[in-house]
């Protein structure tokens, strides 16, 4: 705190506004991060001076009034993304006309949907048509993931994390994996292909080799 030494000291303090009513209630600070990731943990805190009774109120993805104390702090984990207002009001001694004086600060809070990270996996699967093939997916940020299989017009929700079994088909096919953010704009599309694997018919086998014997002994007699 600055001293006053002199008149002119005083005067210059007056002239520049450094006097303040003592009586009168002030924010001495209020502090809280600009920008964060939903689902993390941050620490709102304020300090204030004169008041006779304080309130917070949060609007936004967080919505809360209350009265506290002239210093405290919270610990706060907003679970959507978007803006979050805070303000601080204090509020101090009435005057003789019953006036009370009252002092607001506020700050905003931008919270932030977390990025989206799908992983796959594998990307190829491959078996007998009829049989089962599982597909794993892993899906960290995901408000929500879609199971889509075009060729056969089929679309499933499924939980962030999971594994489905699927039948294949006989012709090649494909399964997308679409991951959408909290924000409901962040997508990520991974692809699964699907290749059915070729059964050997008996019949084939058995003109394959009416082929390849007559060469073989044609090969043995050149030698």
């Amino acid at each position: 705190m600055a001293r006053a030494e002199t008149f002119a000291d005083l005067a210059g303090f007056a002239r520049h506004g450094r006097f303040r009513d003592l009586n009168r209630p002030r924010v001495a600070s209020l502090t809280a991060p600009r920008s964060m990731t939903m689902g993390e943990e941050f620490v709102l805190a304020w300090r204030t001076e004169s008041a006779q009774r304080v309130t917070i109120s949060l609007e936004g993805v967080i919505e809360l009034v209350r009265e506290v104390p002239a210093v405290g702090r919270w610990t706060l984990q907003p679970q959507t993304p978007g803006p979050l207002h805070i303000q601080l009001r204090c509020f101090g001694q009435a005057d003789a006309a019953g006036n009370v004086s009252l002092c607001v600060d506020h700050i905003e809070v931008d919270v932030q949907a977390p990025p989206v990270r799908l992983r796959l996996r594998r990307h190829e699967l491959s078996a007998l048509p009829g049989q089962w093939v599982r597909l794993h997916w892993s899906a960290d940020g995901a408000a929500q993931v879609l199971l889509i299989r075009p060729l056969r017009g089929e679309e499933l929700e499924a939980p962030a994390h999971g594994a489905v079994d699927l039948t294949m088909d006989a012709i090649e096919d494909s399964v997308q994996v679409v991951a959408i953010g909290h924000d409901g704009e962040r997508r990520v599309t991974e692809t699964c292909r699907l290749y059915p694997k070729l059964a050997l018919n008996p019949d084939v086998s058995l003109e394959l080799d009416t082929l390849t014997q007559p060469l073989e002994e044609l090969s043995h007699g050149l030698k």
